[in-house]
């Protein structure tokens, strides 16, 4: 039990909706209640629902990062462009 309780500290610390929080705060109850109660094989399942939503979690942060990176490169050469046809840009070779 003691164990399942750090599956918490992976668990993001704020959802998009109060919907989500429910819902994780539901499945960590019912995990608990259903422990505490002898229910393992009912613990388990809500376990199991929890530890998935901390991967889906995981993987939509890191395409949200995949998506920032992709649209630097863009943002950095439109800068630059705008730089250079505004004068802001000065580049200085020293030899």
């Amino acid at each position: 039990m003691e164990e399942a309780s750090e599956l918490a500290n992976y668990m993001p610390l704020s959802f998009k909706t109060p919907k989500e929080q429910e819902y994780i705060e539901f499945l960590w109850d019912a995990f608990e209640t259903n422990y505490s109660h002898g229910k393992y094989q009912f613990a388990l399942l809500a376990y199991l629902c929890h530890d998935e939503l901390r991967l889906f979690q995981h993987l939509a942060d890191q395409a949200d990062e995949a998506e920032r990176l992709r649209e630097r490169p863009h943002r950095l050469r439109q800068g630059h462009r705008e730089g250079a046809a505004g004068g802001d840009l000065a580049i200085r070779l020293q030899h």
